[in-house]
């Protein structure tokens, strides 16, 4: 009895794995059908994506998508969101990323390098939503802020949780400690932290 539901047990957790591998390849399928400059990246699980009023969404080669907690080391609160919704905006992801339930909202640009890690539950938005100074603060939630584009550089390391905040920069080989809340441009090769991040120390790239 025992070895059979051993047997059993190792069988349902098979089946498991093979569906998620189904699930997997359907998604990269169907993305790559609904989006052609994406169809070198790989994706786990569908994202939401909402590219409207001739925006566009790029990714490139060999970059993973991952909207699935399974296999990952983090709790993953949802998938990958991508949204541009506005006359030309744009969301262009380069090469051999890795990339975990993140949430991109691009009202003009939103552009990430090369080889870049962004880990789960960041949010990486060009657009505060609405406007800080307005002459009535009743009339603030008919506002719309305006907005400034980001770009992530080569190499770049963002840790769970982050938030980039509009018109940022951030500098190759960097990297964003989770938690972080970046409202400022990081240089390259920095360590930062915090809320707003500071730099805590250099990088040394020769290891």
């Amino acid at each position: 009895m025992r070895r059979l539901m051993l047997f059993l047990m190792k069988a349902f957790q098979f089946a498991v794995y093979k569906l998620f591998r189904i699930r997997i390849c359907a998604a990269t399928y169907i993305v790559r059908l609904q989006y052609p400059e994406c169809r070198k990246a790989h994706f786990h699980l569908l994202p939401l994506i909402e590219i409207l009023d001739r925006g566009a969404l790029v990714i490139g080669e060999g970059t993973i998508i991952n909207s699935s907690s399974r296999y990952y080391h983090l709790n993953m609160f949802s998938g990958c969101k991508f949204v541009a919704n506005q006359p030309g905006s744009k969301i262009v992801i380069g090469q051999n990323c890795r990339i975990h339930g993140v949430c991109i909202n691009a009202r003009s640009k939103v552009e990430i390098g090369n080889n870049v890690l962004i880990a789960a539950n960041t949010n990486i938005f060009d657009s505060s939503g609405h406007s800080i100074s307005v002459s009535d603060p009743m009339e603030r939630i008919y506002t719309r802020g305006p907005s400034s584009a980001i770009r992530i550089e080569d190499g770049v390391w963002i840790g769970a949780n982050s938030m980039i905040m509009p018109g940022v920069t951030i500098g190759s080989g960097s990297v964003v400690a989770a938690g972080s809340v970046v409202t400022k441009s990081i240089p390259n090769n920095v360590l930062v932290a915090g809320v707003p991040a500071r730099v805590i120390n250099e990088i040394n790239v020769h290891g």
